[in-house]
Protein backbone atom coordinates (compact mmCIF):
# COMPACT_ATOMS: atom_id res chain seq x y z
CA UNK A 1 0.00 0.00 0.00
CA UNK A 2 2.87 2.30 -0.90
CA UNK A 3 2.81 5.11 -3.49
CA UNK A 4 6.51 4.91 -4.65
CA UNK A 5 7.86 4.69 -8.20
CA UNK A 6 10.80 2.61 -7.04
CA UNK A 7 8.34 -0.25 -4.80
CA UNK A 8 5.57 -2.03 -5.94
CA UNK A 9 2.28 -1.06 -6.11
CA UNK A 10 1.28 -2.74 -2.99
CA UNK A 11 4.12 -3.71 0.02
CA UNK A 12 3.66 -5.42 3.18
CA UNK A 13 7.02 -5.07 5.41
CA UNK A 14 7.70 -6.71 8.67
CA UNK A 15 10.19 -4.99 10.26
CA UNK A 16 10.89 -7.40 13.20
CA UNK A 17 9.96 -10.88 14.49
CA UNK A 18 10.10 -12.11 18.08
CA UNK A 19 9.39 -15.71 18.62
CA UNK A 20 9.11 -17.44 21.26
CA UNK A 21 8.43 -21.38 21.06
CA UNK A 22 6.83 -23.44 23.86
CA UNK A 23 7.35 -27.43 23.40
CA UNK A 24 6.45 -29.99 25.85
CA UNK A 25 8.68 -30.01 29.05
CA UNK A 26 9.85 -33.86 27.97
CA UNK A 27 10.57 -33.21 24.75
CA UNK A 28 13.92 -35.44 23.74
CA UNK A 29 15.13 -32.33 20.98
CA UNK A 30 13.65 -28.67 21.89
CA UNK A 31 16.58 -27.40 20.77
CA UNK A 32 16.53 -28.54 17.49
CA UNK A 33 12.96 -27.56 16.92
CA UNK A 34 13.62 -24.03 17.83
CA UNK A 35 16.18 -24.74 15.08
CA UNK A 36 13.82 -25.69 13.15
CA UNK A 37 11.45 -23.14 13.36
CA UNK A 38 14.03 -20.48 12.97
CA UNK A 39 14.71 -21.46 9.57
CA UNK A 40 10.84 -22.04 8.30
CA UNK A 41 10.05 -18.44 9.98
CA UNK A 42 13.59 -16.73 7.64
CA UNK A 43 13.25 -18.48 4.53
CA UNK A 44 9.86 -19.62 4.02
CA UNK A 45 7.12 -17.09 6.17
CA UNK A 46 7.69 -13.87 3.90
CA UNK A 47 6.97 -15.46 1.00
CA UNK A 48 3.88 -17.52 2.42
CA UNK A 49 2.60 -14.13 3.81
CA UNK A 50 2.76 -12.23 0.21
CA UNK A 51 0.32 -15.09 -1.08
CA UNK A 52 -2.18 -14.47 1.31
CA UNK A 53 -1.65 -10.74 1.75
CA UNK A 54 -3.11 -10.25 -1.30
CA UNK A 55 -6.91 -9.45 -0.38
CA UNK A 56 -5.40 -7.13 2.00
CA UNK A 57 -3.51 -5.19 -0.07
CA UNK A 58 -5.41 -2.80 -2.76
CA UNK A 59 -3.08 -1.76 -5.83
CA UNK A 60 -5.27 1.09 -6.33
CA UNK A 61 -5.47 2.51 -2.15
CA UNK A 62 -2.31 4.53 -2.01
CA UNK A 63 -2.79 4.49 1.60
CA UNK A 64 0.27 3.89 4.10
CA UNK A 65 -0.61 1.79 7.53
CA UNK A 66 1.80 1.72 10.51
CA UNK A 67 0.86 -1.42 13.14
CA UNK A 68 3.39 -1.14 16.24
CA UNK A 69 2.90 -4.39 17.12
CA UNK A 70 1.23 -8.01 16.09
CA UNK A 71 0.85 -10.44 18.06
CA UNK A 72 0.28 -14.09 16.72
CA UNK A 73 -0.89 -17.16 18.83
CA UNK A 74 0.09 -20.30 16.83
CA UNK A 75 -0.35 -24.41 17.35
CA UNK A 76 1.90 -26.05 14.95
CA UNK A 77 2.90 -30.15 14.86
CA UNK A 78 6.93 -30.06 14.32
CA UNK A 79 6.49 -32.86 12.28
CA UNK A 80 4.85 -31.00 9.40
CA UNK A 81 6.73 -30.25 6.43
CA UNK A 82 7.95 -26.53 6.11
CA UNK A 83 5.60 -25.67 3.34
CA UNK A 84 2.48 -26.84 5.60
CA UNK A 85 4.44 -24.97 9.05
CA UNK A 86 5.09 -21.57 7.19
CA UNK A 87 1.29 -21.66 5.17
CA UNK A 88 -0.18 -22.04 8.81
CA UNK A 89 1.69 -19.20 9.94
CA UNK A 90 1.26 -16.98 7.47
CA UNK A 91 -2.58 -17.70 7.77
CA UNK A 92 -2.39 -16.35 11.30
CA UNK A 93 -0.53 -13.21 10.87
CA UNK A 94 -2.75 -12.70 7.73
CA UNK A 95 -6.03 -13.02 10.19
CA UNK A 96 -4.16 -11.26 12.92
CA UNK A 97 -3.36 -8.11 10.52
CA UNK A 98 -6.55 -8.10 8.76
CA UNK A 99 -8.34 -7.81 12.47
CA UNK A 100 -6.27 -4.88 13.47
CA UNK A 101 -6.97 -2.90 9.83
CA UNK A 102 -10.55 -3.53 10.15
CA UNK A 103 -10.41 -1.59 13.79
CA UNK A 104 -9.23 1.27 12.04
CA UNK A 105 -6.39 3.96 12.99
CA UNK A 106 -6.26 4.18 16.45
CA UNK A 107 -3.64 6.73 16.58
CA UNK A 108 -1.41 4.82 19.32
CA UNK A 109 -0.77 1.67 17.65
CA UNK A 110 -2.39 1.41 14.39
CA UNK A 111 -1.38 4.56 12.26
CA UNK A 112 -3.21 5.45 8.72
CA UNK A 113 -1.69 7.95 5.92
CA UNK A 114 -3.59 8.55 2.82
CA UNK A 115 -0.51 8.11 1.23
CA UNK A 116 3.39 8.37 1.01
CA UNK A 117 3.67 11.74 0.51
CA UNK A 118 1.51 12.66 3.38
CA UNK A 119 3.87 10.16 5.22
CA UNK A 120 7.00 11.97 4.28
CA UNK A 121 5.42 15.39 5.01
CA UNK A 122 4.70 14.51 8.43
CA UNK A 123 8.22 13.48 8.91
CA UNK A 124 9.58 15.93 7.68
CA UNK A 125 7.66 18.77 9.72
CA UNK A 126 8.61 16.36 12.55
CA UNK A 127 11.97 16.62 12.00
CA UNK A 128 12.67 20.03 11.71
CA UNK A 129 10.39 20.61 15.03
CA UNK A 130 12.97 18.27 16.03
CA UNK A 131 10.74 15.08 17.45
CA UNK A 132 11.12 12.58 14.69
CA UNK A 133 12.99 9.84 16.37
CA UNK A 134 11.18 10.19 19.31
CA UNK A 135 8.22 8.17 17.46
CA UNK A 136 8.37 4.92 16.41
CA UNK A 137 6.65 4.80 12.53
CA UNK A 138 9.88 6.19 11.69
CA UNK A 139 11.53 3.18 11.98
CA UNK A 140 12.38 2.69 8.36
CA UNK A 141 14.22 6.21 8.04
CA UNK A 142 16.68 5.21 11.09
CA UNK A 143 19.60 5.78 8.78
CA UNK A 144 19.02 9.63 8.04
CA UNK A 145 19.25 9.60 12.17
CA UNK A 146 23.35 10.24 12.29
CA UNK A 147 23.11 12.98 9.90
CA UNK A 148 22.93 16.47 10.39
CA UNK A 149 19.50 17.87 10.07
CA UNK A 150 19.80 20.24 6.92
CA UNK A 151 21.25 17.21 5.45
CA UNK A 152 18.79 14.57 6.87
CA UNK A 153 15.90 16.22 4.89
CA UNK A 154 17.75 16.79 2.22
CA UNK A 155 18.32 13.09 1.67
CA UNK A 156 14.43 11.96 3.09
CA UNK A 157 13.14 14.47 -0.14
CA UNK A 158 15.97 13.25 -2.42
CA UNK A 159 15.83 9.73 -2.29
CA UNK A 160 12.54 9.71 -3.64
CA UNK A 161 12.42 12.63 -5.91
CA UNK A 162 8.53 12.36 -6.69
CA UNK A 163 7.44 11.43 -3.15
CA UNK A 164 9.75 13.92 -1.92
CA UNK A 165 7.86 16.82 -4.65
CA UNK A 166 4.94 15.54 -3.38
CA UNK A 167 5.68 15.71 0.20
CA UNK A 168 6.83 19.57 0.02
CA UNK A 169 4.02 20.16 -1.80
CA UNK A 170 1.58 18.91 1.34
CA UNK A 171 3.83 20.62 3.67
CA UNK A 172 3.05 24.34 1.60
CA UNK A 173 -1.13 23.31 1.80
CA UNK A 174 -0.05 22.86 5.29
CA UNK A 175 2.03 26.28 5.75
CA UNK A 176 4.87 24.25 6.59
CA UNK A 177 7.02 24.59 4.05
CA UNK A 178 9.09 27.13 4.77
CA UNK A 179 9.53 25.88 8.14
CA UNK A 180 10.84 22.80 6.42
CA UNK A 181 13.50 24.93 4.06
CA UNK A 182 14.20 27.16 6.48
CA UNK A 183 16.44 24.26 8.56
CA UNK A 184 18.39 23.67 4.96
CA UNK A 185 21.14 25.35 3.67
CA UNK A 186 20.38 26.91 0.17
CA UNK A 187 22.97 24.03 -1.52
CA UNK A 188 20.83 21.74 0.29
CA UNK A 189 17.72 23.53 -1.54
CA UNK A 190 20.14 23.59 -4.67
CA UNK A 191 20.14 19.78 -4.43
CA UNK A 192 16.44 19.46 -4.17
CA UNK A 193 15.95 21.93 -6.77
CA UNK A 194 18.11 19.93 -9.42
CA UNK A 195 16.98 16.90 -8.40
CA UNK A 196 13.17 17.94 -9.30
CA UNK A 197 14.12 19.38 -12.64
CA UNK A 198 15.99 16.45 -13.66
CA UNK A 199 12.24 14.75 -13.11
CA UNK A 200 11.27 16.65 -16.38
CA UNK A 201 14.18 15.48 -18.62
CA UNK A 202 12.55 13.83 -21.59
CA UNK A 203 9.00 14.84 -20.92
CA UNK A 204 7.27 16.72 -23.76
CA UNK A 205 7.26 20.30 -22.30
CA UNK A 206 5.18 24.09 -23.09
CA UNK A 207 8.22 26.35 -24.83
CA UNK A 208 9.21 29.18 -22.30
CA UNK A 209 7.38 32.67 -23.10
CA UNK A 210 7.23 35.77 -21.33
CA UNK A 211 3.81 35.50 -20.05
CA UNK A 212 5.45 32.26 -17.16
CA UNK A 213 7.81 35.18 -16.62
CA UNK A 214 5.00 37.94 -15.70
CA UNK A 215 3.28 34.83 -14.16
CA UNK A 216 6.25 33.89 -11.61
CA UNK A 217 7.01 37.82 -10.67
CA UNK A 218 3.70 38.35 -9.70
CA UNK A 219 4.08 35.55 -7.43
CA UNK A 220 7.33 37.26 -6.46
CA UNK A 221 6.23 40.33 -5.64
CA UNK A 222 3.27 38.89 -3.36
CA UNK A 223 6.00 36.80 -1.49
CA UNK A 224 8.75 39.69 -1.22
CA UNK A 225 10.28 38.18 2.07
CA UNK A 226 12.19 36.02 -0.18
CA UNK A 227 15.85 36.05 -0.80
CA UNK A 228 16.53 35.21 -4.42
CA UNK A 229 17.67 31.61 -3.96
CA UNK A 230 17.68 28.46 -3.74
CA UNK A 231 14.78 27.83 -1.13
CA UNK A 232 12.64 30.83 -2.73
CA UNK A 233 12.63 28.61 -6.28
CA UNK A 234 11.18 26.09 -4.26
CA UNK A 235 8.52 28.50 -2.54
CA UNK A 236 7.90 29.78 -6.02
CA UNK A 237 7.30 26.73 -7.54
CA UNK A 238 4.87 25.21 -5.08
CA UNK A 239 3.13 28.47 -5.45
CA UNK A 240 2.83 27.94 -8.80
CA UNK A 241 1.50 24.61 -8.87
CA UNK A 242 -0.89 21.77 -7.64
CA UNK A 243 -1.15 18.50 -7.76
CA UNK A 244 -3.11 19.20 -10.80
CA UNK A 245 -0.36 21.17 -13.13
CA UNK A 246 -0.07 19.13 -16.38
CA UNK A 247 3.40 17.93 -15.86
CA UNK A 248 4.07 19.77 -19.63
CA UNK A 249 3.49 22.97 -17.88
CA UNK A 250 6.50 22.34 -15.27
CA UNK A 251 9.72 22.73 -17.36
CA UNK A 252 8.85 26.16 -18.38
CA UNK A 253 7.89 27.31 -15.24
CA UNK A 254 11.54 25.98 -13.48
CA UNK A 255 13.00 28.09 -15.92
CA UNK A 256 10.77 31.04 -15.46
CA UNK A 257 11.55 30.84 -12.25
CA UNK A 258 15.25 30.52 -12.63
CA UNK A 259 15.10 33.51 -14.83
CA UNK A 260 13.01 35.78 -12.33
CA UNK A 261 15.38 35.00 -9.63
CA UNK A 262 18.82 35.88 -11.89
CA UNK A 263 16.66 38.94 -12.66
CA UNK A 264 16.14 40.35 -8.97
CA UNK A 265 19.43 38.76 -8.14
CA UNK A 266 21.09 41.27 -10.78
CA UNK A 267 18.77 44.01 -9.86
CA UNK A 268 20.09 43.95 -6.24
CA UNK A 269 23.43 43.51 -6.76
CA UNK A 270 26.20 45.25 -6.00
CA UNK A 271 26.40 46.17 -9.66
CA UNK A 272 22.64 46.90 -10.59
CA UNK A 273 23.33 49.92 -13.21
CA UNK A 274 25.79 47.23 -15.11
CA UNK A 275 23.06 44.42 -14.99
CA UNK A 276 20.58 46.74 -16.32
CA UNK A 277 22.87 48.17 -18.85
CA UNK A 278 23.49 44.62 -20.06
CA UNK A 279 20.21 43.48 -20.27
CA UNK A 280 19.39 46.67 -22.62
CA UNK A 281 21.99 44.88 -24.67
CA UNK A 282 21.70 41.45 -24.60
CA UNK A 283 24.91 40.28 -23.19
CA UNK A 284 24.61 38.45 -20.12
CA UNK A 285 27.33 35.96 -20.39
CA UNK A 286 29.41 37.62 -18.19
CA UNK A 287 27.21 37.70 -15.32
CA UNK A 288 27.14 34.01 -15.02
CA UNK A 289 29.14 33.96 -12.33
CA UNK A 290 26.80 36.86 -10.33
CA UNK A 291 23.35 35.17 -11.39
CA UNK A 292 23.77 31.37 -12.57
CA UNK A 293 23.95 29.67 -15.30
CA UNK A 294 20.69 28.64 -15.50
CA UNK A 295 19.19 31.77 -14.84
CA UNK A 296 20.97 33.01 -17.39
CA UNK A 297 20.38 30.65 -20.29
CA UNK A 298 16.87 31.31 -19.16
CA UNK A 299 16.72 35.34 -19.18
CA UNK A 300 18.89 35.36 -22.93
CA UNK A 301 16.22 32.60 -24.66
CA UNK A 302 13.71 35.06 -23.09
CA UNK A 303 14.95 37.90 -24.17
CA UNK A 304 15.20 36.38 -27.73
CA UNK A 305 12.03 35.83 -27.37
CA UNK A 306 10.26 38.73 -26.00
CA UNK A 307 13.32 41.36 -24.45
CA UNK A 308 11.02 44.46 -24.74
CA UNK A 309 8.21 41.96 -22.04
CA UNK A 310 11.66 41.15 -20.22
CA UNK A 311 13.04 44.74 -19.95
CA UNK A 312 9.49 45.83 -18.96
CA UNK A 313 9.19 42.91 -15.97
CA UNK A 314 12.95 43.89 -15.19
CA UNK A 315 11.56 48.03 -14.30
CA UNK A 316 8.76 46.83 -12.76
CA UNK A 317 10.80 44.93 -10.39
CA UNK A 318 13.57 48.08 -10.34
CA UNK A 319 11.09 50.58 -9.18
CA UNK A 320 9.74 48.31 -6.49
CA UNK A 321 12.73 48.08 -5.05
CA UNK A 322 13.54 51.39 -4.58
CA UNK A 323 9.78 52.83 -4.63
CA UNK A 324 8.43 54.79 -1.71
CA UNK A 325 6.48 52.74 0.83
CA UNK A 326 2.62 52.72 0.76
CA UNK A 327 1.13 55.68 2.60
CA UNK A 328 -1.00 54.07 5.93
CA UNK A 329 -3.58 55.88 7.13
CA UNK A 330 -3.96 56.61 10.84
CA UNK A 331 -5.36 53.92 12.97
CA UNK A 332 -4.54 51.26 10.28
CA UNK A 333 -2.30 48.52 10.69
CA UNK A 334 0.35 47.90 7.76
CA UNK A 335 1.85 44.41 7.50
CA UNK A 336 5.42 44.52 6.15
CA UNK A 337 7.12 41.46 5.52
CA UNK A 338 11.58 40.84 5.37
CA UNK A 339 13.63 37.85 4.80
CA UNK A 340 16.47 39.09 7.42
CA UNK A 341 14.15 38.71 10.42
CA UNK A 342 16.97 38.12 12.18
CA UNK A 343 17.34 41.82 12.81
CA UNK A 344 14.96 42.14 15.50
CA UNK A 345 16.94 39.10 17.55
CA UNK A 346 19.62 41.81 17.72
CA UNK A 347 17.38 44.22 18.29
CA UNK A 348 17.71 44.88 22.05
CA UNK A 349 21.40 44.71 21.90
CA UNK A 350 21.06 47.85 19.44
CA UNK A 351 19.51 49.45 21.91
CA UNK A 352 22.20 48.74 24.49
CA UNK A 353 24.65 50.22 22.58
CA UNK A 354 25.18 54.14 22.89
CA UNK A 355 26.72 54.99 19.70
CA UNK A 356 26.03 58.84 19.67
CA UNK A 357 28.59 59.85 21.21
CA UNK A 358 31.18 57.69 19.02
CA UNK A 359 29.34 58.58 16.09
CA UNK A 360 29.38 62.43 16.79
CA UNK A 361 33.33 62.24 15.72
CA UNK A 362 32.20 61.20 12.09
CA UNK A 363 31.61 63.93 9.45
CA UNK A 364 27.71 64.47 8.58
CA UNK A 365 25.56 62.49 6.14
CA UNK A 366 24.20 64.79 3.65
CA UNK A 367 24.07 67.81 6.12
CA UNK A 368 22.77 65.37 9.15
CA UNK A 369 24.51 63.69 12.13
CA UNK A 370 25.33 60.23 10.90
CA UNK A 371 23.83 58.25 13.59
CA UNK A 372 21.54 56.34 12.31
CA UNK A 373 23.87 55.55 9.22
CA UNK A 374 26.51 54.11 10.96
CA UNK A 375 23.74 52.40 13.39
CA UNK A 376 22.25 50.96 9.94
CA UNK A 377 25.77 49.98 8.43
CA UNK A 378 26.49 47.89 11.89
CA UNK A 379 22.93 45.88 11.27
CA UNK A 380 24.00 45.24 7.23
CA UNK A 381 27.56 43.61 9.11
CA UNK A 382 25.41 41.59 11.59
CA UNK A 383 24.11 39.96 9.08
CA UNK A 384 26.93 39.62 7.00
CA UNK A 385 28.36 41.02 4.42
CA UNK A 386 27.14 39.04 1.74
CA UNK A 387 24.06 39.48 2.47
CA UNK A 388 24.53 43.34 2.81
CA UNK A 389 23.67 44.27 -1.18
CA UNK A 390 20.21 42.42 -0.80
CA UNK A 391 20.03 44.06 2.90
CA UNK A 392 20.48 47.74 1.58
CA UNK A 393 17.70 47.53 -0.27
CA UNK A 394 15.36 46.45 2.54
CA UNK A 395 12.90 48.95 3.14
CA UNK A 396 12.18 47.59 7.01
CA UNK A 397 15.31 47.56 8.28
CA UNK A 398 15.68 50.86 6.90
CA UNK A 399 12.76 52.28 8.62
CA UNK A 400 14.17 50.03 11.81
CA UNK A 401 17.99 51.62 11.58
CA UNK A 402 16.40 55.66 11.37
CA UNK A 403 17.56 56.02 7.83
CA UNK A 404 15.97 57.70 4.82
CA UNK A 405 13.72 55.19 2.62
CA UNK A 406 15.55 56.79 -0.40
CA UNK A 407 19.04 56.19 0.50
CA UNK A 408 21.68 55.85 -2.04
CA UNK A 409 24.30 53.99 -2.21
CA UNK A 410 26.76 55.46 -3.54
CA UNK A 411 26.16 58.62 -1.28
CA UNK A 412 26.47 56.08 1.49
CA UNK A 413 29.75 55.45 -0.52
CA UNK A 414 31.32 59.24 -1.01
CA UNK A 415 30.62 60.05 2.73
CA UNK A 416 32.81 56.99 3.90
CA UNK A 417 35.29 58.17 2.02
CA UNK A 418 35.11 61.28 3.58
CA UNK A 419 35.67 59.65 7.22
CA UNK A 420 39.42 59.90 7.50
CA UNK A 421 41.61 57.68 9.31
CA UNK A 422 41.77 59.86 12.09
CA UNK A 423 37.94 60.30 12.55
CA UNK A 424 37.82 55.98 12.13
CA UNK A 425 40.19 55.75 15.13
CA UNK A 426 38.87 58.45 16.84
CA UNK A 427 35.53 56.67 16.64
CA UNK A 428 37.13 52.85 17.64
CA UNK A 429 38.72 54.68 21.00
CA UNK A 430 35.42 55.67 22.14
CA UNK A 431 34.26 53.11 21.84
CA UNK A 432 36.40 50.95 22.87
CA UNK A 433 36.55 52.98 25.86
CA UNK A 434 33.35 52.38 26.48
CA UNK A 435 32.72 48.34 26.57
CA UNK A 436 33.79 46.08 28.90
CA UNK A 437 37.35 44.70 28.14
CA UNK A 438 36.12 41.21 27.13
CA UNK A 439 33.86 42.49 24.48
CA UNK A 440 36.63 44.18 22.28
CA UNK A 441 37.62 42.82 18.85
CA UNK A 442 41.07 43.22 19.91
CA UNK A 443 41.29 41.18 23.37
CA UNK A 444 40.24 37.82 22.17
CA UNK A 445 42.64 35.02 23.45
CA UNK A 446 45.10 33.19 21.08
CA UNK A 447 42.87 30.29 21.30
CA UNK A 448 39.97 31.85 19.49
CA UNK A 449 42.18 34.13 17.29
CA UNK A 450 41.47 32.40 14.30
CA UNK A 451 37.19 32.30 14.56
CA UNK A 452 37.55 36.28 15.21
CA UNK A 453 39.35 36.63 12.61
CA UNK A 454 37.06 34.32 10.49
CA UNK A 455 34.27 36.26 12.19
CA UNK A 456 35.54 39.58 11.02
CA UNK A 457 35.53 38.56 7.48
CA UNK A 458 32.12 37.97 7.65
CA UNK A 459 31.66 41.67 8.37
CA UNK A 460 33.18 43.39 6.34
CA UNK A 461 31.21 45.20 3.81
CA UNK A 462 33.16 45.47 0.70
CA UNK A 463 31.34 46.69 -1.67
CA UNK A 464 29.92 49.37 0.83
CA UNK A 465 32.63 50.47 2.34
CA UNK A 466 35.23 50.01 -0.53
CA UNK A 467 38.14 52.38 -0.13
CA UNK A 468 37.31 53.08 3.78
CA UNK A 469 38.76 50.13 5.17
CA UNK A 470 39.19 51.99 8.71
CA UNK A 471 35.95 53.24 9.12
CA UNK A 472 34.98 49.25 8.16
CA UNK A 473 37.07 48.10 10.86
CA UNK A 474 36.01 50.14 13.68
CA UNK A 475 32.04 49.59 12.37
CA UNK A 476 32.99 45.83 12.29
CA UNK A 477 34.09 45.75 16.42
CA UNK A 478 30.18 47.03 17.07
CA UNK A 479 28.76 44.49 14.59
CA UNK A 480 31.31 41.91 16.31
CA UNK A 481 30.15 42.96 20.03
CA UNK A 482 26.34 42.76 19.23
CA UNK A 483 26.52 39.52 17.93
CA UNK A 484 29.00 38.63 20.76
CA UNK A 485 26.35 39.61 23.64
CA UNK A 486 23.54 37.73 21.47
CA UNK A 487 25.61 34.64 21.42
CA UNK A 488 26.63 34.98 25.42
CA UNK A 489 22.66 35.04 26.35
CA UNK A 490 22.34 31.18 24.27
CA UNK A 491 23.39 28.32 26.78
CA UNK A 492 26.56 26.57 25.05
CA UNK A 493 26.62 28.95 22.03
CA UNK A 494 28.32 31.68 23.37
CA UNK A 495 31.67 30.99 21.41
CA UNK A 496 29.77 30.04 17.93
CA UNK A 497 31.28 31.75 15.00
CA UNK A 498 29.04 34.24 13.61
CA UNK A 499 28.37 32.34 10.23
CA UNK A 500 26.87 29.49 13.06
CA UNK A 501 24.74 32.14 14.60
CA UNK A 502 22.86 33.28 11.44
CA UNK A 503 22.47 29.83 9.95
CA UNK A 504 21.17 28.81 13.27
CA UNK A 505 19.45 31.48 14.68
CA UNK A 506 19.07 34.44 12.30
CA UNK A 507 18.66 33.56 8.87
CA UNK A 508 14.48 33.94 9.81
CA UNK A 509 11.39 35.78 7.53
CA UNK A 510 9.69 38.17 9.82
CA UNK A 511 5.70 39.26 9.45
CA UNK A 512 5.53 42.27 10.96
CA UNK A 513 2.04 44.55 11.79
CA UNK A 514 2.59 48.07 12.68
CA UNK A 515 0.13 49.54 14.94
CA UNK A 516 0.69 53.04 15.86
CA UNK A 517 1.38 51.77 19.86
CA UNK A 518 3.09 48.78 19.02
CA UNK A 519 4.61 46.54 16.17
CA UNK A 520 3.72 42.74 16.54
CA UNK A 521 6.91 40.66 14.65
CA UNK A 522 5.84 37.20 13.62
CA UNK A 523 9.41 35.30 13.17
CA UNK A 524 9.64 31.61 11.39
CA UNK A 525 11.38 29.51 13.70
CA UNK A 526 15.09 29.02 13.14
CA UNK A 527 16.75 25.63 13.55
CA UNK A 528 17.83 26.11 17.05
CA UNK A 529 14.81 27.65 18.09
CA UNK A 530 14.65 25.79 21.05
CA UNK A 531 17.66 27.33 22.30
CA UNK A 532 15.77 30.67 21.72
CA UNK A 533 12.71 29.64 23.72
CA UNK A 534 14.23 28.68 26.73
CA UNK A 535 16.08 31.80 26.45
CA UNK A 536 12.61 33.74 26.14
CA UNK A 537 14.73 35.21 22.96
CA UNK A 538 11.89 34.38 20.49
CA UNK A 539 9.45 35.74 22.75
CA UNK A 540 10.21 39.48 24.25
CA UNK A 541 9.30 42.88 23.92
CA UNK A 542 12.01 45.47 23.74
CA UNK A 543 11.59 49.49 23.52
CA UNK A 544 13.35 50.91 20.22
CA UNK A 545 14.89 54.39 21.84
CA UNK A 546 15.61 56.09 18.63
CA UNK A 547 12.14 55.49 16.86
CA UNK A 548 10.28 57.56 19.69
CA UNK A 549 10.44 54.84 21.88
CA UNK A 550 8.80 52.53 19.68
CA UNK A 551 7.36 49.16 21.39
CA UNK A 552 8.56 46.35 19.17
CA UNK A 553 6.81 42.68 20.54
CA UNK A 554 8.30 39.51 18.81
CA UNK A 555 7.03 36.18 18.57
CA UNK A 556 7.24 32.52 17.08
CA UNK A 557 4.91 32.51 13.80
CA UNK A 558 3.49 28.75 14.21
Amino acid sequence: MVENSSLPPSLVSIRRVNATYLVARDHPASVSVRAQLDDVVRRDVAAACARRFGPLSDDADPSVWFVRHLAVDISVNAAWTPERLSEAWAAEVTRSLNRRLRHGDDGEEVLRFPNRAVWLAQFLRDLADGVAWSKWYYDSLDGLRALPLHAALREAICREPRTGEAALRQSAEDLRLETILRAMSDTDCRAVWRTFREQDAGTEAETLNAQHLRTVARTWQNKCTLEPNHRAALVLFFALTDADTPQRARPALRQAIAALLALVDGIHSARSEQFSRTLERGQLASLVCSVGAEGVESLADLLARDGAAVLEIAGELRSRKAGPSPTVLAGETETTFTPLGGVFFLLPHFAELGLGECAAVLPEFEGRPPLALVRFLVMLKCLGGARAPRAFFDPLLRELAGVPPDLNAESVRAWSRKVTRKAARDFHRRWSSSRPAPTQVGTASAESARSVADDLRYLILASLLRGAQPLDTALSAVAHCVLRSFAHRLPGFARSSATFLHNNFLDVSATVKKEPEDWQVLITPPPLHIVLALTGTIRQTCVVPWLNAQRVEIMPRE
